[in-house]
């Protein structure tokens, strides 16, 4: 499924512990998101950023969207990224995950082909923002994000569907 894969990357959060947009930090004078489109776009046919600040990212070379349903947190990302993806599946990321691990990434997509949503899980938390989902996922996103669902992006009633556990 490699290449028949879109990346989304998140960026929409309010910055309010560090006071500063972490997908502008550096890294070995890179920074975080430049690291992050770099990695996935060794495995991506498409880049898409969700912000709420589309004017920071449009010189990154990559589509830059807005949430459809504003200020609902990742999950409403994750629903407007989905809806804007040219493929089927899409590999979900965070923008302040400075040393994404793309062959896990990889890994993950091509475990990800006959289910909707792979999601690691590290001990009892689930990793929803480092997820593979399909476009079957659209409408649990879309419907946590009309109905102001308040349990989190990691809130297991939200990907109820076919799912699978991946070793």
């Amino acid at each position: 499924m490699a290449g028949q894969i879109s990346g989304i990357i998140l960026s929409g959060g309010q910055n309010s512990r560090m006071k500063t947009n972490k997908a502008f930090l550096k890294i070995d004078n890179q920074y975080i998101i430049e690291n992050t489109i770099s990695e996935l776009k060794k495995f991506c046919s498409e880049i898409i950023i969700v912000t709420n600040e589309p004017e920071l990212y449009n010189n990154l070379g990559v589509k830059v969207i807005t949430d459809i349903i504003p200020r609902r947190g990742p999950l409403s990302g994750i629903h407007a990224g989905l809806l804007a993806a040219g493929n089927f599946h899409s590999f979900v990321v965070a923008c302040d995950m400075p040393f994404i691990n793309g062959e896990l990434a990889r890994y993950m997509v091509e475990h990800a082909t006959d289910c909707d949503v792979l999601v690691p899980q590290v001990g009892d938390y689930l990793q929803p923002l480092f997820a593979v989902y399909s476009k079957n996922s659209i409408m649990s996103t879309h419907r946590k994000n009309w109905l102001g669902h308040n349990g989190g992006i990691a809130d297991r009633s939200v990907w109820k569907k076919r799912r699978k556990r991946v070793e």
